[in-house]
């Protein structure tokens, strides 16, 4: 799996330093889509060694850990699961302290399928000019618009969503009442590229998708002999 290290973030593991304290880890809970991320432990005792370990699922099918000793360690979290990452302190005088934990609950990356729709030019009387009735799905948390393609006949009709690559929406909604006019003698295509995010995934985008628009050629005004 590739990973996505622009989207690596950094969960902070904290530690007590008080000898009197029987639960030196803070409890804690994460929840991402696949991916890989970066976990420190802060602060870091000087003179002590950290051990890192995960309970639940198989090594190098679940996840990947870069390293099991050291302040810091990455996981490429590879399977949507439930996983109890953890680590444990020694100081330098070979005294082990409890193993604190990360509960991980991992989730697929956001998908959506491919979308299309055919419509008339903008300029037919009665004709169907909505690009897609697309409602923002459950559990998404917002799309991020990539980009737009469009048949060399293809004309944008005045009030269509005017969007640039990069830009957030929270519904896909927003291009409903796109409409075009298709001057050609061909159908011609439009097709919008968004990507995805979950609302479980935190700032990890989802495999992107297409909604094509298949527009009729223009219906010209019959001649009429006489």
């Amino acid at each position: 799996m590739k990973k996505n290290y622009s989207l690596i973030a950094m969960v902070i593991v904290t530690l007590a330093l008080s000898l009197g304290v029987s639960n030196a880890y803070a409890q804690a809970t994460q929840g991402l889509c696949i991916s890989s991320f970066t976990y420190e432990i802060d602060p870091a005792t000087s003179g002590s060694t950290y051990n890192w370990g995960i309970d639940s699922g198989t090594s190098g099918t679940d996840w990947t850990i870069s390293s099991i000793t050291g302040t810091t360690t990455e996981v490429d979290w590879k399977v949507a699961g439930t996983y109890s990452l953890w680590s444990q302190e020694t100081n330098e005088y070979g005294c082990v302290g409890p193993k604190g934990y990360v509960t991980v609950t991992v989730s697929d990356r956001p998908e959506t399928p491919n979308l299309e729709n055919s419509i008339c030019s903008a300029t037919q009387a009665g004709g169907t000019v909505d690009v897609v009735d697309l409602q923002l799905a459950s559990g998404f948390s917002k799309y991020v618009f990539k980009g737009l393609v469009k048949g060399a006949n293809i004309t944008a009709a005045a009030g269509n969503a005017v969007l640039t690559a990069g830009d957030e929406v929270t519904d896909i909604d927003i291009i409903k009442n796109d409409a075009y006019t298709n001057a050609g003698t061909a159908v011609e295509d439009v097709v919008y590229t968004f990507a995805p995010y979950s609302a479980t995934c935190g700032d990890v985008e989802g495999a992107e998708f297409t909604v094509t628009v298949h527009v009729y050629p223009e219906v010209k005004a019959p001649t009429i002999k006489f």
